[in-house]
Order: C-alpha cells, then structure tokens, then sequence
C-alpha cells in the first residue's frame, strides 16, 4: 500500500480538467488499497467541508490568467499546519498538479521527504503572457523544478513550455474519462440534427467561431439546433450575436451536470470544440470520442495530440469562415466520414480510461520510488 497525496492549486469544488483528473486518480487509488488524500487551498463559502478525502491548507484569492480566465489559487498558506499534516500522514508520494501554480506546491515541496511527482496540464502560449510576468514565473517555476524528483505532462503541448526550463525527462502521462459511465453509439439514429458544443464561454473558446459558421448551415437547413452548453464572461455578447443573427435554433442552457452532460452527448449528432489557444488536451473530446459522436474541432496543439490519425480529420481553421462550415457539413451529412469516425473512435477511446492511466501513474511511482 501507498500513502499519496494529491495536491490541486486550485478550487477543488469547482469542475475543471485538473479537479476531474484529481478525483479520479483519488478513486481509482482508493479502489486499489492505497491510502490517498487531497491537499488543496480552502476557498472562501465553500461548504461541504466534511470529506475525510481532503486535507484543506491555507485560503484562496481570485487571479485573472494569462489566458484570461479567472481560477482561485493558494494565496496564504499555514507552514505550521503543512509540517503537521507531513509529519502525522508520512506520505510516500505527494503527485503535485500544476506545481506551478503559486504558492502551495512550493510550501509543500520544501518540506516534503516524499517522492515528489509533478504534473502540468495546461498550455500556456508564451505570446500570450506579459514579459513582466514571465520574468516572475520563470524563476518561480525552476525554484519548483529543484525539488521534483519525476516531470508528467499530459500531452506534448502541455510540456512544450517545460521543455525551455529543464532539460529533465518528461512522461507524458494523458487525461482519461470514466468509460463506463458512456454509451457508445454505433450507428446515427437521428430525428433531427444538433450541433452540441460544451464547455467555459470566454473569448480563447471560440464560440463566436462556430456560430458564425452555424450561421451560413442556418440559412439552408432551419432545422439544425446549435446547444451551447456551459457558462462564463462572454455569454452575454454570444447570446446578443445569436439574436442579431437571427439564429432561433441556438439554445444556451447554461451548466449542467454530469447525467445531463452524458444525456446531450448521447442526442447530439456532432460535437464541435473551436478553442482556439490555450489547449494542452481536452477531456470534452475524449468524452464525444466514447459517445461514438463525430466531432469538430479547431486546429490548435493540444487538440492535435488528442485527435491523431483518422482523428486529425476532425481539425478545422476555425478563424477561415467557409472552411469551418464545410468541415461541419461534411460531419453532419457524409455517412461514410461519419462512420469512418465512429470506427476509429471506438478503438481509440479505450486506450484512455481512467483505470489505464491510474495504472500508468502507479507504475511511474514505482519507478521513481525504486530509483531512489
């Protein structure tokens, strides 16, 4: 048996890409006879407080990132209260997500004698932050490298960045969903068509892509719906272009949880995800992939790792109007694309459940713990 600790910079009641991986490496851990926490900043009203799973360290603050979305990270953190908890659990593993993240990985670190495991998710496109900043990042981050003993990144768009500051070797190690919780469909049955997006509405997304693109499909086929599923600062100017656009058929229903997320994949006829920067993976692709639904997707690095092969099909200019509505045409109509895709999918998709990559995870441990 292991003694791990997960630790998540960020709010850990909120969904996102990081959370999700986080909970399910707890359960999978879990179900294996390993004793596992959660190590993560307390954020101001959370409730639900009472999760023997999670160790709270420190307090949390709003900050706007270079990629213009507002997370909570750790801003204060107890050093008393971390020897405390490292003293009384002696974990062998503490796996730090995003160690990056100011500043409870770093408190962390300096005091673990644990083997230590860092993951980084996201991509962060050096264009996109200020010199400024990245004269403070650069050398916070490499003050962190110091004391990983193992470097995972989920994608190679997720270790590009990683790659400038170190020249240690990097596992890549990817996202998985929980398969079992998906149906996949294996033929089209379908009454009417959708177009089904999911995911945070801020400008790096694209959404304003798609329902331009959706826009010109409109004009000749009323019948198509676009549901926008998901929630965020730029909800207001989409909803405002839809209605100038006159687009009656796009349906913006806000969040919506994990059955009812299951239940719009399984009705959709086309997943289409335009982000256009700012991607290391996407665990939404994933999730059409296991719901045997064709997808569209724009053509940025993180979706390229994710969408390989036949996947690669699937990738899209997003900005270039009428190659987007063509993309998306030939997804909604061509039986033989779509079918094509439904076959690659099917035996893609299984080389990323969640009990696969808790078994990939375990096994680096293993190593890294050997090596020492």
């Amino acid at each position: 048996m292991l003694k791990i600790a997960l630790v998540c910079p960020y709010d850990i009641f909120k969904k996102g890409g990081v959370q999700t991986v986080i909970f399910n490496l707890k359960d999978n851990y879990k179900k294996r006879g390993h004793q596992v926490k959660i190590i993560t900043p307390l954020i101001k009203g959370a409730k639900n407080l009472n999760d023997d799973d999670i160790i709270f360290v420190g307090r949390s603050r709003d900050f706007n990132s270079p990629l213009h979305t507002t997370v909570q990270i750790s801003a204060s953190v107890d050093a008393d209260f971390i020897n405390s908890i490292l003293d009384q659990y002696q974990f062998d593993i503490i796996h730090l997500h995003e160690p990056w993240v100011p500043f409870i990985s770093r408190q962390i670190l300096v005091r673990s004698k644990a083997i230590n495991v860092g993951t980084f998710h996201a991509k962060i496109p050096e264009k996109v932050i200020p010199r400024t900043l990245v004269k403070v990042v650069n050398p916070y981050l490499k003050s962190v490298l110091d004391y990983l003993d193992g470097l995972t990144a989920v994608s190679d768009s997720a270790k590009e960045y990683l790659t400038s500051l170190s020249d240690q070797k990097i596992k890549i190690i990817p996202n998985g969903i929980n398969l079992s919780d998906f149906t996949f469909k294996k033929n089209d049955y379908r009454l009417r068509q959708t177009i089904l997006y999911i995911g945070r509405l801020e400008n790096r997304k694209g959404v304003k892509y798609l329902i331009d693109a959706y826009s010109e499909i409109y004009k000749l086929n009323q019948n198509i719906e676009l549901i926008i599923v998901g929630d965020g600062p730029s909800r207001a100017k989409l909803e405002i272009q839809a209605k100038i656009l006159n687009l009656n058929k796009v349906k913006f229903i806000g969040a919506v949880d994990d059955q009812t997320k299951i239940n719009l994949l399984n009705t959709a006829d086309l997943l289409c995800s335009p982000a256009i920067f700012g991607e290391s993976f996407g665990i939404v692709l994933l999730e059409g992939l296991a719901s045997g639904l064709p997808i569209v997707a724009a053509d940025n690095s993180g979706y390229r790792d994710v969408l390989s092969g036949v996947g690669s099909l699937s990738l899209v200019n997003v900005k270039d109007k009428m190659a987007f509505v063509r993309t998306l045409n030939i997804f909604l109509n061509q039986t033989e694309v779509r079918q094509l895709h439904r076959q690659w999918a099917q035996n893609y998709i299984v080389n990323f459940d969640n009990q696969l990559i808790a078994e990939q995870y375990l096994n680096y441990y293993t190593s890294l713990l050997n090596r020492k």
